[in-house]
């Protein structure tokens, strides 16, 4: 007699071994939108194919919405997003990646945190294998070719930007070209003058200009306009010859896409060869350790060439966060030079220049009100004068005091609300029981030195006054002593050192978080 159940479970047991079941492919995809598509993936709210998701491919996609969760949607992208392929079977994660680069890298970075998420979604321990995937493999060749095409055939055009291959250019849209502020319109005062003197000595005399040229301030205050303007100068003189001029976003953007395809021959001949380097917002580097190596190594090769460097930073190279010692060293070899917040002197021209290219030009009166109550940067000027404007655009009303109080309501009642140096003195006074005359005074016993320096050190913290308005302020002092003050008591604070001059046992850091709290309540 035959036994049907036995030959059944044969034939099954065959079946299943010549034609095993296909593991359930995910693409790591996920991104901001990420979790909650995966997420619905996972609870099968959504179907593939016109199939309804299988329980292996629900599971794939937990593990793919939990790592993003896990190492952060910056780093999935960077790693997993459209360059890896999950597929589960079993207790078994293989995870597709495109050469042996990924392999080896994700392999050692990833593998605990694969196996952890695999085990919270499987309830039970789990494998996890990397492989290379044919078709990730041929997907990441042709993008190699493609950026070889296009990065050896790489000249600096015009204006510092690559000049597209012909090969490429059919396919891809125009670009706009870049253009460059003119040196001639930067307004110079007592903010920039130093900046903008160092700027015209490496225009006038690169062989002999200290290099590299770092120019750093707080947003806004014009670093960009003058580093473009040093550009934009070499342009007109030397033509394609002026240098390569491009952001440390953009610097960053090239070199990790040539590190992990390998590809970093044609990348460092870009900038290695260029006549000169213009880098902008240098602080972006910040963290990026690989990146400020790399822009290090071509800082130091272009060193050797005689070739000029110049960059932008947000503050002084010392003071840059995540920054290699020796990088920092570099920046501040040739000179650091702070673009302060612009006085009321800058500002009046300021207002002057970009009034007349706007065609708005402005009563002398409206031009001494603003200068005194507008006290931010040079974009806060300029988005005035665009409302100035567009108010008496709309309003059909000449430009006047009552006017501009009116389109700048909001505006000037901010300004007024913002700290200035007479708060600072008061405070300062009130804490440490001395008279205003003593933070003016000529002495220099420690008695008057003392409390002008904290006043000194909280005006620059607390208000948008220049260096140079803190030290007309207090005493008609050289911009280099509040520098000099600042730093000092800065060194005090971060030393926990004691306040000599205190009734009571007191550091300087209470003394200042005192006078803080003073200008915080009034």
């Amino acid at each position: 007699m035959v036994n049907f159940p036995q030959r059944w479970r044969q034939a099954e047991r065959f079946r299943h071994e010549a034609f095993p079941p296909k593991p359930a492919i995910l693409n790591a995809n996920v991104d901001s939108a990420t979790f909650s598509a995966a997420r619905r993936l996972a609870a099968g709210q959504v179907r593939a194919e016109g199939d309804i998701l299988t329980k292996s491919c629900e599971l794939a996609a937990e593990v793919s919405a939990a790592l993003a969760q896990r190492i952060g949607s910056q780093r999935y992208q960077l790693w997993f997003a459209d360059k890896t392929r999950f597929s589960l079977l079993d207790d078994l994660l293989r995870v597709g990646v495109p050469n042996r680069f990924y392999l080896d890298w994700l392999e050692k970075t990833f593998t605990p945190i694969l196996r952890e998420v695999l085990e919270a979604s499987l309830g039970r321990p789990g494998r996890v294998q990397f492989v290379i995937e044919p078709s990730l493999f041929q997907a990441s060749r042709e993008a190699q070719k493609e950026l070889a095409a296009s990065t050896l055939a790489w000249e600096p055009g015009a204006n510092g930007t690559p000049v597209v291959p012909a090969t490429t250019a059919a396919s891809r849209p125009a670009l706009p070209q870049r253009r460059f502020l003119s040196l001639k319109d930067f307004v110079v005062g007592p903010s920039n003058r130093l900046a903008h003197a160092a700027a015209l000595n490496l225009l006038d005399r690169p062989d002999s200009a200290s290099l590299p040229l770092t120019i750093y301030g707080q947003p806004g205050v014009g670093k960009t306009h003058l580093l473009e303007g040093i550009f934009s100068e070499r342009q007109q003189r030397l033509g394609e010859a002026a240098g390569v001029f491009i952001t440390a976003e953009e610097f960053t953007n090239r070199f990790l896409p040539a590190m992990h395809s390998r590809q970093l021959g044609p990348f460092r001949k870009q900038f290695r060869e260029a006549q000169a380097l213009f880098i902008d917002d240098l602080h972006f580097f910040s963290g990026k350790e690989a990146t400020q190596r790399e822009f290090l190594h071509t800082f130091e090769t272009l060193r050797k060439l005689g070739r000029v460097v110049a960059a932008t930073s947000a503050c002084h190279p010392r003071q840059l966060p995540g920054f290699l010692p020796e990088l920092a060293d570099r920046l501040q070899g040739g000179g650091a030079w702070e673009i302060e917040l612009p006085d009321s002197e800058t500002r009046r021209a300021l207002l002057m220049a970009k009034s007349a290219r706007l065609g708005c030009r402005l009563p002398l009166d409206v031009l001494d009100f603003l200068s005194v109550n507008l006290r931010g940067n040079v974009r806060e000027l300029e988005g005035a004068l665009t409302a100035i404007q567009h108010y008496s655009k709309v309003q059909h009303l000449p430009v006047d005091l009552q006017l501009v109080r009116a389109a700048l309501g909001q505006l000037l009642q901010e300004a007024r609300r913002a700290v200035d140096i007479r708060d600072v003195e008061t405070a300062v006074c009130q804490v440490l029981g001395c008279e205003r005359k003593t933070l003016h005074a000529q002495s220099r016993s420690r008695s008057v030195t003392y409390p002008r320096m904290l006043a000194m050190y909280l005006a620059r913290r607390c208000t948008q006054s220049s260096y140079a308005e803190i030290g007309h302020f207090f005493g008609r002092r050289k911009h280099s002593t509040v520098i000099a003050a600042e730093r000092k008591v800065a060194g005090w604070i971060d030393a926990e050192k004691a306040y000599p001059l205190a009734d009571r046992p007191a550091t300087w850091r209470s003394v200042a978080a005192e006078v803080e709290r003073r200008l915080r309540t009034g």
